[in-house]
């Protein structure tokens, strides 16, 4: 059995190792000349981590080599001032990482004749032999038992499934980057997340490794807004300088060039993840917002339960219905919990954002842990 995977991401590459792990031969395709990664860094959480551990062959170790711990997370007004967060038991820790990194030991877990760059998906076809055949831009095909979509939220191999389907944009752009800079001592294995008292205004930083710190930093604004390298770095020191002092040292010290500009999107929850021999995984089926950092961790949890699924030796359909049935539920509470943070943060009124903020410290410490704990768990009947 032959799986053709669209998309060289986390999802396309985790995929393909759990497929492989199968027995399955797996071909993956990335429309890019590399494959690189989007977007700066990544926090793994314990849910990403777990699934690491199941797909086995030294990935979680690996990957905590070449990331950092992280122990701690905090939820804090712009002036550091603690709100919310967890600590982590002793297994139940986060892992921050260069998304190179995380890519490069996914990759490397595949061998080279399975990946492929520099095809772009054109359509694909379903033959009455039970075989897909998948058409590239280049003119080129390539045919195997089922197709897996993994080209993110303008999945192409979705929307010939599905027809379009609607973006929904949060009302925040994004500014990210991964910079040399050293964190105070007190900010060791932690992941802080500052909120601002400016509407949809807040920062997150944590270090990626021992040299390197990642950051995010978030706006409400119109989308599609371009900024000018000259005098960006000015403008993103004028729009977080009531933040604690270390974001103006760490923003300083972030070269123009290394930061990157997105608006924040996501997909309502859509109800169909398949139909015939073609199914989508991550982002093409269940794109959301990083305001609880789900992304890569939900996409790694698609990866491997349809994994488990194909692995079960049923009918395609068979698998790819019980790989649904599984996770959409999840996945759907993760997309719309992470909607509804997004529009907390983007609260028009000063007074309504001190009242959320009152409201996020009054919430007890296990009730914050029991809705992390469900969060986290990959609590799968197979």
């Amino acid at each position: 059995m032959k799986a053709i995977i669209i998309g060289g991401g986390i999802a396309g590459l985790a995929t393909a190792i759990g497929l492989k792990n199968k027995g399955i031969e797996v071909a993956v395709y990335e429309s890019a000349p590399a494959f690189k990664p989007v977007g700066a860094a990544i926090l793994l959480a314990p849910n990403g981590l777990a699934v690491l551990k199941q797909l086995g062959n030294g990935l979680f170790e690996e990957v905590m080599d070449r990331g950092a711990q992280i122990n701690q997370m905090q939820l804090t007004t712009h002036r550091g001032k603690v709100m919310g967060g967890a600590v982590a038991s002793k297994d139940h820790f986060s892992c921050a990482i260069h998304r190179a990194e995380l890519i490069n030991v996914l990759k490397n877990n595949l061998p080279e004749s399975a990946l492929h760059v520099g095809k772009k998906f054109s359509h694909y076809q379903e033959h009455s032999d039970q075989t897909v055949q998948v058409n590239f831009e280049d003119g080129t095909q390539a045919t195997g038992d089922f197709l897996v979509g993994t080209d993110g939220i303008k999945s192409k191999v979705r929307q010939q499934m599905l027809g379009a389907l609607p973006y929904r944009y949060s009302g925040q752009t994004c500014w990210r980057a991964v910079v040399p800079y050293q964190l105070p001592t007190n900010y060791k294995n932690t992941f802080v997340e500052a909120w601002g008292k400016t509407r949809g205004l807040r920062v997150g930083f944590g270090a990626v490794n021992q040299q390197d710190l990642y950051f995010f930093a978030t706006y409400f604004t119109a989308s599609n807004g371009k900024d000018d390298p000259t005098t960006l770095k000015s403008k993103l020191t004028h729009l977080y300088q009531d933040f604690m002092p270390v974001v103006s040292d760490f923003l300083k010290a972030t070269p123009a060039n290394a930061i990157l500009r997105n608006d924040i999107y996501d997909l309502a929850p859509m109800h169909q993840w398949y139909q015939g021999r073609i199914v989508l995984v991550g982002d093409a089926a269940h794109a959301t917002t990083p305001n609880m950092g789900q992304g890569g961790n939900q996409a790694l949890e698609s990866a491997w339960v349809l994994s488990k699924c194909v692995g079960l030796g049923t009918k395609i359909s068979d698998s790819f219905a019980k790989y649904q049935q599984l996770r959409i539920k999840k996945a759907h509470k993760i997309v719309n919990d992470s909607w509804k943070i997004s529009q907390m943060v983007n609260l028009r009124g000063g007074i309504l954002r001190s009242l959320r903020n009152k409201a996020i410290q009054m919430v007890p410490d296990r009730v914050s842990a029991a809705n992390l704990a469900r969060v986290y768990q990959l609590d799968y009947q197979f």
